[in-house]
């Protein structure tokens, strides 16, 4: 016995897509040049509404269930397997934005991708990891695979991004600086306890600042030209965690 059954519009939304990506779309596909962003299909798609469904509604979108947007994947991938690839990379470079970024970024770049006008993609952020492995490599002259690919660096990025803020460009920047000179004076003044004394400092932020220290400033910018401070920025996790 089925655990669960599609409703009748899911069915019906099955056989819309299909019938979209056989008539529409796989022609499109077909036509695109190998080894290029095929812009075309991407534009129907966001014609027709389908990378609406992986933004958020605040966010121009209309993004439903798990189970939606598996039945829509798996329609398009039945009939066009081009397709699904292009909307599923539209979703990688498009979901960040949606529930990461800044509202001026948001607003700049949604609309364009929920239309396909514009095209996600993680090119930026690959400059500068290149960049920065550049700059190691150079720094310290020999380089190995054991000497790079550790969890420390990984964890290093997430801790940056806790002290100085998400959603700007800037703030994990400042929260990079910030946790560098933390440790460099940590590890000079309590080596035995280097690991510890990191730990609670993070413990600290995601706690007490839980924004980052670019919204700390921000606030107190507001402050310096006449403005409210807003508790808000202060103990938001330990709020939002307490029972009634």
């Amino acid at each position: 016995m089925a655990a669960f059954s599609l409703t009748q519009p899911q069915h019906q939304r099955q056989a819309e897509v299909r019938a979209l990506a056989r008539e529409v779309l796989a022609p499109l596909a077909a036509a695109g040049r190998p080894g290029r962003v095929n812009r075309e299909l991407v534009r129907a798609l966001g014609e027709h509404g389908l990378i609406a469904a992986l933004v958020p509604p605040r966010q121009g979108g209309e993004v439903g269930s798990a189970l939606d947007l598996c039945l829509l994947r798996e329609a398009l991938a039945r009939e066009c397997t081009d397709a699904e690839t292009a909307l599923a990379l539209q979703g990688l470079g498009g979901h960040p934005i949606a529930v990461a970024a800044s509202e001026r970024v948001a607003r700049r770049w949604l609309p364009a991708i929920v239309a396909g006008e514009a095209v996600a993609a993680f090119a930026l952020s690959a400059v500068f990891a290149a960049c920065a492995g550049g700059i190691i490599a150079y720094q310290n002259i020999h380089v190995a695979p054991n000497d790079f690919f550790k969890i420390e660096y990984t964890l290093q990025m997430i801790i940056a991004c806790i002290i100085g803020g998400t959603g700007s460009v800037w703030g994990p920047v400042l929260g990079a600086a910030v946790y560098q000179l933390l440790s460099t004076y940590v590890w000079s003044h309590f080596i035995e306890l280097h690991p510890t004394v990191l730990g609670l400092i993070i413990i600290f932020f995601i706690v007490f600042l839980p924004r980052g220290l670019m919204e700390l400033f921000r606030r107190l910018a507001a402050v310096a030209r006449g403005g409210r401070f807003g508790s808000d920025v202060l103990l938001a996790n330990v709020r939002a965690s307490r029972l009634d």
